[in-house]
Formats: C-alpha cells, sequence, structure tokens
C-alpha cells in the first residue's frame, strides 16, 4: 500500500516540485535504468533556481493576477454556498417539510454531473441564443443575453449550482447533531425565535460550517471544467494558466 502511493502520487509530485526549481522536466524513474538521463538530471538539478518563483510573484505577473482572480472567485462561491445553504440545510435537518426526500435527491443531482457539463447546460439556457434568453427577450421586448456567460459571474454561477450539495450535507449533519436542550433553555429564558437562531443554533451549527466553507473554497479553486468553457480571455485563473503552461512545456 505504501509503495503504491508513492509510486503514483508522491514521486509525480515530487518531479513537478522539481520542475518548479530546474525549469525543465526531471525524468526520476529514468535515472534509475539509464545513466545518461541520470547525468541529464544531475546537470539540471545543478542548474536550479528560484527564478520560477520570483516570477511568480513579481509586479504585473500574470500568474499573480491568475492567483488572486482564483482566490477572489473561491472566496465568493464559498460564501454564496454557505448562505444558500443556511436555510435549506436547516429545513432539512429540523422541519418536517413535505417532499423531503425527493428535494433530497435533487439536491444531491449536481454532484453526478461534470463541471463541464454544468457549464455547457449555463451556455444552453443563458448564452446568447439560449431558450431561457430567448423566453426572457420575448417577454419583455429586449434584445442580447441577460447576462454574459463568459464571465466571472457566470463561472460563479455554475461552481455555487454545482459545488451546494458539497457543503449542504455536512451542514445538515451540523444541525441535526446539535445539542437540542440548549436551544430550549434559551427559549425558556425568554429569548425570541430569531435571537436563539442567531445566537445559539448558528454557533452550534457553526464548526459544520466551517468545514464546508473549506471544502467549497478548495473545489472551487481546483475545478477546471468550468473555467477551461466560460472563462474570457481577461480574466486568467490560475487553473486555466497551469493547464496552459503544462500543455506547452512537456
Amino acid at each position: 500500500m505504501i509503495g503504491f502511493f508513492a509510486l503514483f502520487l508522491m514521486i509525480p509530485l515530487l518531479s513537478v516540485f522539481i520542475v518548479s526549481f530546474t525549469g525543465e522536466p526531471v525524468n526520476l524513474f529514468g535515472s534509475f535504468v539509464n545513466p545518461e538521463i541520470l547525468s541529464t538530471n544531475i546537470e539540471r538539478l545543478q542548474n536550479a533556481s528560484f527564478e520560477h518563483y520570483a516570477n511568480l510573484f513579481s509586479s504585473g505577473s500574470v500568474y499573480l493576477s491568475a492567483l488572486n482572480n482564483s482566490l477572489l472567485l473561491s472566496i465568493l462561491v464559498s460564501v454564496i454556498v454557505i448562505v444558500m445553504c443556511l436555510p435549506i440545510a436547516y429545513a432539512f435537518a429540523r422541519t418536517a417539510m413535505p417532499f423531503k426526500k425527493t428535494l433530497a435527491a435533487l439536491c444531491t443531482m449536481p454532484i453526478i454531473v461534470p463541471t463541464f457539463i454544468s457549464a455547457a447546460g449555463f451556455i444552453i439556457m443563458f448564452g446568447r441564443t439560449g431558450w431561457v434568453t430567448h423566453v426572457f427577450n420575448t417577454m419583455l421586448g429586449t434584445e442580447g443575453a441577460i447576462f454574459n456567460v463568459y464571465s466571472m459571474l457566470g463561472i460563479i454561477l455554475v461552481q455555487v449550482f454545482f459545488f451546494f450539495p458539497f457543503a449542504l450535507w455536512p451542514m445538515v449533519a451540523a444541525f441535526k447533531i446539535a445539542d437540542l436542550s440548549v436551544e430550549e433553555a434559551s427559549r425558556n429564558l425568554g429569548a425570541k425565535s430569531w435571537s436563539t437562531m442567531v445566537f445559539v443554533t448558528l454557533p452550534l451549527a457553526l464548526p459544520g460550517m466551517i468545514s464546508s466553507a473549506l471544502l467549497i473554497f478548495t473545489v472551487s479553486f481546483s475545478d477546471f471544467g468550468t473555467p477551461i468553457i466560460l472563462a474570457p480571455d481577461g480574466l486568467n485563473l490560475i487553473v486555466v494558466q497551469a493547464y496552459r503552461e503544462i500543455s506547452g512545456f512537456f
């Protein structure tokens, strides 16, 4: 098990880490079987430097702007998803709402759909010739798209739709395991419903909310399918930039 882990995860990651210093691919496996490859790798390692890291954080760097855009995207998606999931998670955990199982199944469906399929679906609906755009323009007598799908807003909407189940169910679990006796004590002491919700219920569910936010931030930051389809030329994101670098590197 440890050997499998090292072979297919640690060594590839180590190779990428080494390339960040050498600027050239290093064949770690080949070094064990071919003296010429070993000699070439040693020569490249001797020329290793921090030049690429300096370029990454230099003023006006395309990588720095891509990193900033990706961080902004991930933060916005995380905040929107958590705010959106709060009432839904509470309803699933604490109420006897009708059709709960059906709605739960519908809320889980985005997990099984790849992000690039979701992006394509939004284009079909909200693109310049999308059917939602057509209905909207017909009803209001307007022209053009409701909003530009190929933008930061388009990426945010797709990621919110796709990633909210990742936050919903941990938050449902957080509301379910919260100590109800504390909320009952708050109400018995005369606290109003909104006060109990804000100062008791939400703090009890806060660990689940934080873990959900961190998960959404991570998957949003690393999402490749949505940005590669919807990101315009002027919006540079770190995953897209990494793809461009890797596709032209090896």
